[in-house]
């Protein structure tokens, strides 16, 4: 199963010349930009890298790999237990993304830079700043590996949010935000085998709580919210 095997020493054997975007300095700062390196090279990094304090979380390293057709068939192989519903979006993209031949399918690259399949490591402290997705459909994070903390807020709270990464909700400076203590929000913390749904527009903040902490993010279109 996925919770046994996944681990980035093992995405690093199977997986080694994937290029994921590799935080050094997290993405808890709103500025902070990645460097692409392959999963193997990302790999000896992170294994250097000791499980830091969680008062350290500004500096501690993340992984987004979004994930091309090729990666995503071959992980997909070790969720068998999530439900059908979770991994049959390549039924519709078939239709709205034809190939254009058999070596060129748009939706592969579509896939990657829409986010569409993301795969996000993070170690204790690490995690993603406040915000509301940029792309109007639903998203759900499936927890894989360790623990990981959510605060949602629904798009009705826009008004106490002010702007994306001003806020740290985990250690909010309510002198300087205090509109956000108006703000009616949910916390709740996924561990692994649960599934985290939240609609477009719902703003959203990530704290990992274990060393390594692993999830899946991706996101959905049906008839219910398209």
């Amino acid at each position: 199963s996925a919770e046994e095997l996944w681990s980035v020493k093992w995405f690093g054997k199977r997986f080694g010349e994937e290029i994921v975007d590799y935080y050094p300095e997290g993405m808890l700062d709103i500025t902070s930009r990645p460097y692409l390196r392959t999963m193997k090279d990302v790999g000896r990094d992170w294994a250097a890298t000791s499980s830091p304090a969680w008062e350290a979380r500004r500096s501690t390293p993340y992984i987004q790999w979004r994930l091309n057709m090729g990666a995503w068939r071959k992980l997909k192989k070790t969720l068998e237990a999530l439900p059908q519903w979770f991994t049959v979006d390549e039924a519709w993209m078939k239709t709205c993304l034809p190939a254009r031949s058999p070596e060129e399918w748009p939706a592969d690259n579509w896939l990657r830079h829409c986010h569409w399949k993301v795969l996000v490591v993070g170690k204790n402290g690490s995690g993603m700043f406040f915000h509301p997705d940029g792309i109007a459909t639903a998203t759900y994070q499936v927890q894989v590996v360790g623990r990981k903390r959510w605060t949602v807020c629904g798009p009705d709270q826009r008004a106490n949010m002010y702007a994306p990464g001003d806020i740290d909700v985990y250690d909010v400076d309510l002198k300087r935000f205090p509109l956000f203590a108006k703000a009616k929000c949910t916390r709740t913390i996924a561990h692994p085998g649960e599934v985290l749904y939240y609609p477009t527009g719902w703003w959203h903040q990530t704290d990992n709580l274990d060393s390594d902490t692993i999830g899946l993010a991706a996101r959905r279109v049906d008839r219910h919210n398209y």
